[in-house]
């Protein structure tokens, strides 16, 4: 791990791809509040929003400050402030993207790209569907990976390994901005767009009546979680975990496998199509590619 004179190199560099996610934000939500006279204000600032940036700021800045007296204690800190700092960051981007100007939903478009590569959703939905439990598996295997996606830079903050904890999360931030980037010029909700809503739950329902009623001149106020559709997130953020555990020889069939099973159990979810999947997949290869190079070339 190389240092500059305070801060190690690895820190700089997190830091300023955190400093340039809070621009990317505050200039969509400037843009969307110039172009856009639907948005209200600053509706998404909340007590659980302020919590999480002051549990970031304890956690990530306190570690930081002990890093040469405690270096193990000083990753795991910081490790614990990247999980408050995704709770900051999602409301934040989910709203910027959300109230973006353009009021198209791609979400039919995605659906013909699927059908030209062969790829019918609907029948996989009705396949889980007459396999109640299989559908119960994948539902639980999709839920549950998000916790433990989360919780893996502390994971591997206990395990020693702090270049692949600066690795993981530096590529998960730019997955963030490239994500919300194509979902802020090309926006979508969800299959539930395209198809008979008794295929969907609530929630996929209300985020397409959300995005309509809101790019209708009809503010709402509700926690905003999970809007993107292309490219998946889910995708992406599965194949940022599998390609750090596929490093470890130990973990490697593991990560295959388990990335096959989360991959699966996206479709009977019914929150993306599989042109979201493949995107997502390809969009995680980049950051995880610009996260290596930018540490690495300054390490």
């Amino acid at each position: 791990m190389s240092q500059t004179k305070f801060i190690k190199t690895e820190d700089v560099i997190f830091l300023e791809l955190v400093g340039f996610t809070f621009l990317l934000i505050g200039a969509a939500l400037l843009w969307n509040k110039t172009h856009a006279q639907y948005y209200v204000d600053w509706q998404w600032i909340n007590p659980f929003f302020i919590s999480a940036a002051g549990m970031f700021a304890l956690y990530y800045f306190f570690g930081l400050w002990i890093t040469k007296t405690f270096p193990y204690f000083s990753i795991i800190l910081k490790s614990i402030g990247m999980i408050f700092l995704t709770w900051m960051l999602l409301p934040l981007l989910n709203t910027a993207a959300f109230t973006t100007p353009v009021s198209t939903l791609y979400d039919v478009f995605f659906n013909h790209v699927d059908q030209q590569m062969g790829f019918h959703f609907l029948r996989i939905m009705q396949w889980f569907e007459a396999h109640p439990l299989l559908n119960t598996i994948a539902i639980h295997i999709y839920v549950d990976f998000l916790f433990i996606a989360l919780l893996f830079p502390v994971i591997l903050a206990i395990a020693k390994q702090e270049k692949a904890v600066y690795e993981y999360y530096g590529s998960f931030i730019i997955l963030l901005m490239l994500s919300f980037t194509i979902y802020y010029f090309f926006p979508t909700t969800s299959p539930a767009d395209v198809y008979p809503h008794h295929y969907f739950s609530a929630t996929q329902i209300h985020l397409t009546h959300y995005f309509q009623e809101e790019h209708h001149y009809q503010p709402f106020h509700f926690a905003m979680t999970a809007i993107i559709g292309f490219p998946s997130l889910h995708a992406g953020w599965a194949v940022l975990f599998s390609y750090y555990l596929f490093q470890y020889r130990w973990t490697r069939w593991f990560a295959v496998l388990y990335l096959i099973f989360i991959i699966i159990a996206i479709f009977p979810t019914g929150w993306h199509f599989l042109s979201d999947i493949i995107s997502g997949v390809m969009v995680a290869l980049v950051a995880i590619g610009i996260s290596i190079h930018l540490l690495r070339a300054r390490s």
